[in-house]
């Protein structure tokens, strides 16, 4: 019978995830979806507490932890997995998520329709006359609901394959399932045209909007993803100039 050891703390976490300390705090890779905004910090009631600004996919982050035998609840089993390959290859999505299988089955079961996804609620909250390289489907998620009508959004890798979706419900609700990727869109053939790094979706759309699609962007799904996306985006296309377009949230 395999032996139980307990719940893992904040510095156990920094060291399986490639942490440097924030203060009290730890910010480490997602197991779940990439990204390096996984904030672990000391907990009372347990030993560490646990959320990514990535995903915020609670459920999925708990699958992986469980997967990769750090769950917080401290009912892991047999020897502490030794730590995590380095960073860049975490942040690269190189490790699957566990719910990229199901980011695979909504994204071809979705309707691929322009005018089905240009009337879905959040295109119209967002005042976006289209919504290009987008689907619309039925997605049941814990942060969504069951069976949710969303607008989903393709994350794929550089060199074009899907790893992840982002579903967005009828109310703005975000949840991302499989790994954080990019979402290229506008004219990338052309070395004289800028590409623009957006955070997100409607934004992206926005600005192709803006300069009447003579132009690229790439979504990255996340300010944690703008710079490190954005120097990967510069190594795959250095024949373009790259523009990293951040978002203002008012705090």
């Amino acid at each position: 019978m395999s032996a139980a050891y307990p719940a893992p703390t904040p510095e156990d976490y920094a060291q399986q995830y490639s942490g440097k300390r924030e203060g009290g705090s730890f910010r480490c890779v997602c197991p779940n979806c990439g990204t390096n905004a996984l904030i672990v910090s000391h907990g009372k009631a347990v030993p560490s507490v646990l959320q990514c600004f990535g995903c915020e996919d609670r459920e999925g982050l708990l699958l992986a932890l469980k997967a990769d035998g750090m769950h917080p609840s401290g009912s892991n089993t047999g020897p502490r997995p030794a730590p995590r390959v380095n960073y860049e290859k975490a942040l690269s999505g190189s490790k699957p998520s566990p719910t990229q299988e199901y980011a695979r089955q909504i994204w071809a079961a979705a309707l691929d329709d322009w005018d089905a996804t240009a009337s879905h609620p959040y295109t119209k909250a967002k005042r976006l006359k289209h919504a290009p390289c987008a689907r619309r489907g039925a997605v049941t998620g814990r942060l969504l609901g069951y069976k949710a009508d969303c607008l989903l959004i393709p994350a794929r890798d550089l060199s074009g394959e899907l790893i992840g979706v982002e579903a967005i419900n009828a109310t703005g609700q975000k949840q991302t399932f499989g790994n954080k990727g990019v979402l290229i869109m506008g004219n990338d053939l052309d070395p004289e045209l800028w590409i623009y790094v957006v955070e997100g979706y409607a934004s992206t759309v926005s600005v192709l909007d803006t300069l009447g699609w003579n132009a690229c962007a790439a979504m990255v799904g996340g300010k944690s993803m703008l710079d490190p996306m954005a120097d990967k985006i510069n190594a795959h296309y250095p024949a373009h100039q790259i523009v990293i377009v951040r978002e203002h949230d008012g705090k």
